[in-house]
């Protein structure tokens, strides 16, 4: 695994046509949630038993921050999605493959740390969590990223450095809340159209994607944006 200091890998654009407008995806209502105020004991326990914890239902209710960064989990329960006041969920340094659809359900959540996993796959879900600011999925083993993911409204950090994404969403150009994007270390081979409405950005990182076509639109936005990485040859 890197570090989460280190930089960037994306995914092509043939791997993502044309997209109608987007719509958000949709969860069923929860039957049992810290929301409702019906969180059971079998499901601290569950938490617990996955978290190395030993918390109560109401603890876990009146919980903010998860910290489980390093702890060697290889999967995430879907109860996680029933700890609906969490803000800061670190899931980072661990040997994840896959993140359940029930962390839509976070809605207060705004940072969510991934980084440093095994993950091939996001669940689209994570677009109804509409107060992400901060989202961290460096170091992990993506060929693609969902395109509802560029619905999400408040997003100023995204890191998707050291993947294998080859092309980004064709409506990246959504995320105009960006003010740190990382795709170094990719394959990415083109870029969507519209990046320019990303007027926010003070860092954009492209490096180290050799058969990346650069848009003269992108190599011009190096004049606005404070940090912006590019290999040279690739922006004359």
């Amino acid at each position: 695994m890197v570090s989460a200091t280190n930089l960037p890998k994306t995914r092509d654009l043939q791997q993502y046509p044309p997209t109608q407008p987007l719509e958000l995806p949709t969860l069923p209502d929860q039957d049992e949630s810290c929301a409702k105020g019906n969180l059971t004991a079998a499901t601290a326990t569950l938490l617990n038993n996955w978290s190395g914890l030993d918390d109560t239902a109401a603890t876990w209710c009146s919980m903010t921050t998860l910290n489980l960064h390093g702890q060697g989990l290889t999967s995430v329960p879907t109860e996680i999605g029933q700890l609906t006041q969490l803000t800061y969920l670190d899931l980072a340094q661990n040997s994840l493959t896959t993140l359940p659809k029930e962390l839509g359900y976070l809605a207060a959540l705004g940072r969510l740390e991934l980084y440093n996993n095994s993950l091939t796959s996001v669940p689209k879900e994570l677009s109804l969590d509409t107060n992400l600011y901060l989202l961290r999925i460096s170091g992990n083993n993506l060929t693609s990223i969902p395109d509802e993911l560029t619905l999400l409204p408040n997003l100023v950090t995204f890191t998707l450095h050291q993947n294998n994404l080859i092309a980004i969403p064709s409506n990246s150009s959504n995320l105009t809340t960006l003010t740190t994007f990382t795709l170094a270390n990719n394959d990415l081979r083109t870029l969507p159209s519209g990046l320019s409405a990303l007027k926010n950005l003070v860092s954009f990182d492209l490096q180290n994607n050799p058969n990346l076509t650069v848009p003269q639109e992108v190599c011009e936005m190096r004049a606005d944006i404070s940090n912006f990485y590019i290999d040279p040859t690739q922006c004359k």
